[in-house]
């Protein structure tokens, strides 16, 4: 696997990608390796419904990047075994020795460890370790509405559970609306600029969020009262107070090609005001 990986990272070298860039991209490399994994496994693949911004980059082309993946279940899962069975996954069948595994957080995050940046002549922040995360939530509204995408990846082939567009916009207006996130000097930058360029993706995309869903996902914030003209009035102040360059110094390093990162942060606002008369012309009919 890792002459597999230095194939992969030359490719993006002589691309002229950055660090940063091919550190994210062989995190893709390892992620649908882990997708193919849990949706073959009959133990997993009708439990885990697949969600956030992977979902969305794997099953509906999203332009960018992603760093973790998120995955919902509705009854139980035993995380320990989840992790021990993803190791055991990746150290005998992708030959990769070099893997460990943690769980940590509240919410039993596991942390994959991969040391293979050191033979590819990488490094992250330092460090020789390329991590990846694996996020399971228990939600008692994973049953909403299930639907299946068909990965062709990489010569692999599995279907993989998500959410519907509109319950995925959803999880999404309310991540930009309430994620707790802070960085920078004096924790300056309080947003993720992924979320930012997510929300208008779906936008661009005319998707009108599962309105009742988000109202679960909002009932314990200010924003639990609002109904969607007032709620969309709230993302657009939001919006309109980013700062371009915080925005910038989140998303480099998850798209590919400069120019549309360019074209992202010239069009935003005008893709949103688009998306907000369109909502209002709708109600008034």
């Amino acid at each position: 696997m890792l002459e597999q990986l230095k194939i992969f990272v030359n490719v993006l070298r002589a691309k002229k990608m950055h660090n940063d860039y091919i550190i994210n991209a062989l995190k893709e490399y390892l992620q649908i390796r882990l997708l193919d994994f849990i949706y073959n496994n009959k133990k997993y693949n009708e439990k885990l419904i697949f969600t956030g911004g992977t979902c969305l980059r794997f099953c509906f082309n999203l332009p960018r990047l992603s760093e973790d993946l998120d995955f919902d279940f509705e009854d139980s899962l035993n995380i320990i075994n989840l992790k021990d069975e993803i190791v055991d996954y990746f150290k005998k069948s992708l030959k990769m020795p070099q893997v460990s595994a943690s769980i940590k957080g509240k919410n039993k995050k596991i942390y994959l460890k991969f040391q293979i940046l050191k033979g590819l002549d990488l490094s992250f922040g330092g460090s020789k370790i390329l991590f990846l995360k694996v996020e399971t939530s228990k939600t008692p509204h994973a049953t909403k509405k299930i639907e299946l995408s068909l990965i062709n990846k990489d010569g692999l082939y599995f279907y993989i559970r998500r959410y519907s567009l509109p319950d995925l916009m959803s999880g999404k207006i309310s991540a930009f609306l309430n994620r707790s996130f802070f960085k920078g000097k004096d924790n300056e930058i309080d947003f993720k600029g992924r979320d930012a360029f997510d929300l208008i993706w779906y936008m661009g995309q005319n998707i009108i969020p599962n309105y009742e869903k988000l109202g679960i996902l909002l009932k314990a914030s200010k924003y639990k009262n609002l109904n969607p003209q007032e709620l969309l009035i709230e993302i657009g102040k939001k919006l309109k107070s980013l700062k371009i360059q915080h925005l910038k110094s989140d998303l480099f390093q998850f798209i590919e090609n400069p120019k549309l990162l360019d074209q992202f942060l010239t069009n935003y606002l005008i893709i949103f005001d688009q998306y907000y008369l369109a909502q209002k012309t709708e109600e008034r009919k």
